[in-house]
């Protein structure tokens, strides 16, 4: 791809991903109803353009010196490192939860096959005749159940493949993207965004049930619910393991009891090595008391304690404590994973639009925030004037910072 091309599929990607974000936004608020006694928020409202120019202008020249410019592009290139590396912890850690789901359906699948059987079955069938029964009830849905099986599998290989595209793109420290003129790494990373988003897209279009699954833990990730990634509760994984207490005299049956157990810890597996890499590119990210913290939590997930699984002579079939084990552990990634998600939130949060310095405010129209595809925001009534006076070519104004000033005019050392 020839420079001209990559710059025109940079600037293609901030423009989509911004418009699609503030028509979101707009068909959200036109579709809210507003509730008793508040007042329905009224429509943007544009100054004479300008004008604009000339406020935006002076602010940039008396608010911002030299030296002020330099530390806001580092920032600037600090936050939006933090808000990708934010999504993507928030997508494996959705994917991790994805594992627990799809195993409890599969589980719960094969135990209502099972029972519903024992309920027909005529006492007085023999062994092989009840044996030839079984497997030919658990064979009938066994493709559907290893399909959803591999597919949260490659959820997690979309979700950890992202991470680490993106994590090579955005280099370390200061120097990451956004920190240079030229957009180098803004671009690297707005094309990761067309990359992750054509991975997941893949692989939710082959499985309906899992792509509204995952759509309702993101939502409550983002609404802040707590433990949202618990989408298991222990009533239902109790009953769920209640047929794995005794182990099968059947031979189908115990192998596909034993096929659920091990395609659920693979992914467990994966999803426990694909945490300690984030981690390990993410970890400067962290600092004092929140960065020791976040270590012994992952020194924890390979601890004794959290990889071994007691077995009691005598007691229930080796496959109950394995599976409870490997609930446990995704349990507890899940939870980290999120955790990870809401301090790199945190570090990543940008108060004021880089353009006019006022704070953004959702309440107010002009200033309610429009994040780009790098993450960076700028407020609505900026964004929508910066379109006009660019004229199609509309990139960041933190990350293309100079070519920003340059087209408004604004003279910088």
């Amino acid at each position: 791809m020839s420079e001209a091309d990559f710059e025109r599929r940079l600037d293609s990607v901030e423009a989509s991903v911004a418009e699609k974000s503030a028509a979101a936004a707009a068909a959200a608020s036109a579709s809210a109803k507003p509730s008793q006694g508040t007042k329905a928020k009224r429509p943007l409202k544009l100054m004479d353009l300008g004008s604009w120019k000339e406020k935006i202008c002076k602010l940039q020249k008396e608010k911002i010196s030299p030296e002020q410019r330099k530390k806001l592009q580092l920032r600037a290139a600090q936050q939006a490192r933090r808000a990708k590396m934010s999504k993507k912890a928030k997508r494996l850690g959705a994917a991790s939860a994805m594992s627990a789901k799809t195993w409890h359906r599969n589980q719960t699948e094969v135990n209502t096959v099972l029972q519903t059987l024992r309920r027909t079955s005529d006492e007085q069938e023999d062994e092989s005749t009840r044996a030839q029964k079984i497997g030919l009830a658990l064979k009938e849905g066994r493709a559907a159940r290893q399909s959803k099986s591999v597919n949260v599998m490659n959820l997690v290989s979309a979700a950890a493949g992202a991470v680490f595209n993106s994590a090579a793109s955005l280099g370390s420290g200061s120097s990451g993207y956004g920190a240079g003129e030229g957009g180098g790494g803004a671009a690297a990373m707005a094309l990761d965004e067309i990359e992750e988003m054509a991975q997941f897209r893949s692989v939710l279009a082959a499985d309906r049930e899992m792509a509204a699954d995952l759509a309702e833990v993101e939502a409550a990730m983002d609404a802040g619910v707590e433990d949202a990634v618990d989408v298991v509760n222990e009533t239902d994984f109790e009953k769920a393991v209640s047929e794995l207490r005794v182990e099968p005299k059947d031979d189908e049956e115990r192998k596909e009891k034993f096929k659920l157990y091990e395609d659920y810890a693979a992914t467990v597996e994966k999803v426990r090595a694909e945490t300690i890499k984030f981690y390990e590119d993410s970890k400067s990210e962290f600092e004092g008391g929140a960065g020791l913290a976040m270590e012994r939590k992952i020194k924890g997930i390979d601890s004794e304690e959290n990889m071994g699984a007691f077995f009691q002579e005598g007691g229930p079939w080796f496959v109950l404590p394995m599976i409870k084990k490997a609930f446990q552990n995704n349990k507890s990634t899940s939870g980290i994973l999120d955790e990870m998600r809401r301090k790199l939130e945190l570090l990543a949060a940008q108060p004021d639009c880089p353009v006019c310095l006022e704070k953004f405010d959702p309440s107010i129209p002009e200033l309610t925030p429009v994040v780009l595809g790098c993450c960076h925001k700028v407020c609505a009534e900026c964004w929508a004037n910066w379109k006009r006076v660019a004229r199609g070519r509309t990139t960041c104004p933190l990350c293309r910072n100079v070519e920003f000033l340059s087209i408004m005019g604004v003279a910088v050392d």
